[in-house]
């Protein structure tokens, strides 16, 4: 229910990228195309780069469901969203029992973290579903090794989820193989299928990026080709003993700059900073505070730890591999660090990490209230076993988590609900979805002249607002009723409506025909015509909002 509860609403606007994928969802529900007009394609060309196929692909089917809106677009999210918790409930209980699964579930789903992606059309939101149903796979496969087999097919369908899969799946894959190597070999049979099948299905993606297309965002991204990269890693490497005294040729080594990048980067991905306090900058990708609620960030802490006391079992230092092979990919690159998104992979890991902190502090209580009761007892031996003389501190923070966690849920949801759509609209594109909507709404002007100084609306925005039919966009590359100039008043026909800005000196004269008012109650886009008709600003008056809820 909170995952779709005001969704069209919350995050407050359409993101330019959002816009994208619903009008190619629907291009390819009606005409089997996309924008470009290319048929059924494997990546979608948007805005100079590609976009996955996964999360399109699942949203045609909500959009034929549905219908073409906001909803709809979002809901693909959502239901990901859901699913990943189920998943991950499935998991948990794979690795710590049943208790564990749902302490995991419950945890994601109203973690930060998560439940932002997961009301946002983003591709991203699809990746964390499909590895942890490969990991629950690899992990039953313990005990059946035939599952290895149908693992392939989750850990290839998320290389087409989110670009840094592509590098993540192979370091999750290499750090499998490494630590099951003995028993791979014994159940060499079904593990050389699944490798075969995983090739295979991998073939179309390494295709792709050898030919270059699909990797041209991250090389623009990669900290090797960014200046300011370069710039951050050579001002840290030099202030290292070897970047001071070392060979002139190391001094001014570029792979060493690259390297002491790489080093910062990845060290903000796992920074308390990040995860507890201030999370990602962005506020498209964070609503405020860390990216993990302080009960996940801490009973995640005593996981990592508990893990240690679990002996020499391969599914604990799997879990640390996947812990620091995270956030490798979004390490390679620069512009936004540290980037909430391209760590994506890294849940639900967090979430399995706290359940098993918490399930270990449980069992330390239950141990140390053991020995209380044979202290009690002089019939039975007073000696208490190892952990429990470790117990009287996981006592006091069991009885923490389980008192915080709720306030922790309500700060967040709050913060969510009622000050993030007020502070946070303009990353969302809102001034550009509310004129599209205008437009769209008033099927009787024939003409709306858009100024490059009023509005800088993408055509994806309009299409997909407006509901232009993508045949007709196929077919006539045009959007209908929509001119991009700034016309002299003097030229304008009766019924002509310019878009502007409040104030506007130009049009100033021009009968106002309707007001946008943002958010904040502020003035943000007027809709002037050219014709002085008896009520030409009713539309003004009766759709004027303070919260701007009118406009969707």
């Amino acid at each position: 229910m909170l995952r779709t509860y005001r969704l069209a609403d919350i995050p407050n606007g359409f993101h330019l990228d959002e816009a994208s994928i619903g009008y190619n969802a629907r291009c390819v529900l009606e005409t089997g195309r996309d924008e470009h007009g290319v048929y059924l394609p494997l990546y979608f060309e948007a805005f100079g780069e590609y976009k996955n196929p996964i999360f399109i692909y699942l949203c045609v089917s909500t959009i034929a469901a549905l219908g073409t809106d906001v909803f709809s677009v979002r809901f693909t999210s959502a239901l990901l969203g859901a699913l990943t918790v189920f998943a991950t409930g499935l998991l948990g209980n794979a690795l710590l029992g049943r208790w564990g699964g749902v302490i995991a579930a419950a945890l994601l789903a109203v973690s930060p973290w998560h439940f932002q992606f997961s009301r946002i059309a983003f591709e991203a939101i699809s990746l964390p579903l499909f590895i942890t149903l490969a990991v629950l796979l690899l992990i039953v496969a313990d005990r059946r090794p035939n599952l290895m087999i149908a693992a392939s097919v989750p850990l290839a369908i998320a290389t087409y989820s989110y670009g840094v899969a592509k590098l993540f799946v192979p370091l999750l894959l290499v750090g499998f193989v490494v630590i099951r190597r003995r028993w791979l070999w014994r159940n060499r049979r079904p593990a050389a299928i699944a490798i075969s099948l995983l090739v295979v299905l991998l073939l179309p993606n390494i295709y792709g990026s050898v030919e270059g297309r699909v990797q041209s965002r991250f090389r623009r991204l990669f900290i090797g080709t960014s200046p300011l990269s370069q710039q951050l890693g050579r001002a840290a490497w030099l202030q290292t003993p070897m970047g001071r005294h070392g060979p002139l040729w190391l001094r001014e080594s570029s792979t060493c700059a690259t390297a002491t990048a790489f080093a910062i980067n990845y060290t903000k991905h796992l920074s308390i900073d990040f995860l507890l306090l201030n999370g990602d900058a962005n506020p498209r990708h964070n609503p405020g505070g860390g990216m993990l609620s302080p009960t996940e960030f801490f009973a995640a802490a005593i996981g990592v730890l508990g893990l240690g006391m679990r002996g020499r079992r391969w599914s604990s230092a799997f879990l640390l591999w996947w812990l620091f092979m995270a956030p490798v990919p979004a390490s390679l690159t620069a512009l936004g660090i540290p980037h909430a998104i391209r760590t994506i992979p890294l849940l639900p890991l967090p979430q399995i990490l706290a359940a098993f902190g918490i399930c270990t502090v449980a069992s330390l209580e239950l141990r140390w209230w053991a020995w209380v009761r044979n202290r009690l007892n002089p019939d039975k031996d007073p000696a208490p076993p190892h952990s429990a003389k470790l117990a009287r501190l996981p006592v006091a923070a069991l009885l923490l988590i389980i008192c915080t966690w709720p306030a922790d849920i309500g700060r967040h949801l709050t913060q969510y609900f009622e000050v993030y759509p007020v502070e946070v609209w303009r990353p969302f594109f809102w001034e550009e979805n509310a004129v599209a909507q205008a437009i769209r709404d008033r099927p009787d002007v024939e003409r709306f002249f858009i100024g490059e100084e009023s509005q800088r609306i993408n055509n994806v925005i309009l299409l997909f607002e407006m509901g232009v039919p993508p045949r007709q966009w196929l077919d006539e590359h045009r959007i209908p009723r929509v001119y991009r100039s700034t016309p002299d008043p003097a030229d304008l026909r009766s019924g002509d409506v310019v878009v502007c800005r409040p104030g506007d000196p130009e049009f100033s004269d021009l009968p106002l025909l309707h007001r946008i008012i943002d958010p904040l109650g502020h003035p943000a886009i007027d809709l002037r015509t050219s014709a002085n008709k008896r009520g030409a600003t009713e539309g003004y008056h009766n759709n004027k909002s303070q919260d701007g809820e009118s406009l969707r």
